[in-house]
């Protein structure tokens, strides 16, 4: 489900990326793919240890939270780190190609997740389950791999 935001994005900022960063359009697919994996690592690891409040505040039309403010610098923090590591970008690059995407995404998940009632978290949990099912099974898969990594499966 995040893939559909992800290509929206793309949409919106591909040209920007490419004239005010400098990135080639080659790169557009690996930076949205870098994109979607930090910022599903980031919610969903907020997700699993109970810490929905941040990521709803993070998501909605309201003003963020201590905690939002958190987890919107982790995923700024983890995008400018890959896109320096896996990419090669430099950092200033890194943190231009961010400070592009990072308001066009919030934008385009919060007003996704604002299809539904303030207290519905359904549409988070879609985005950021890699499965598209149900929060549920993001903590089902988390320890399927754990349980499975120890047990030699």
């Amino acid at each position: 489900m995040i893939d559909v935001i992800l290509n929206g994005l793309k949409e919106q900022i591909g040209g920007e990326l490419q004239n005010k960063a400098g990135v080639s359009s080659n790169m557009m697919d690996d930076i949205l793919k870098i994109t979607g994996s930090v910022a599903t690592k980031e919610v969903s690891k907020q997700m699993l240890s109970g810490n929905l409040d941040a990521v709803m505040n993070l998501f909605s039309n309201q003003a963020n939270n201590a905690q939002a403010n958190s987890l919107q610098d982790n995923i700024v923090n983890g995008m400018v780190t890959n896109f320096v590591q896996k990419l090669g970008l430099n950092k200033q690059t890194a943190t231009t190609v961010t400070t592009i995407i990072i308001p066009v995404l919030m934008n385009l998940i919060t007003k996704k997740n604002a299809e539904t009632p303030d207290n519905d978290p359904s549409p988070l949990n879609d985005l950021f389950n890699p499965k598209g099912k149900g929060g549920s099974d993001v903590l089902g898969g988390l320890i399927g791999k754990t349980l499975g990594g120890l047990f030699g499966k």
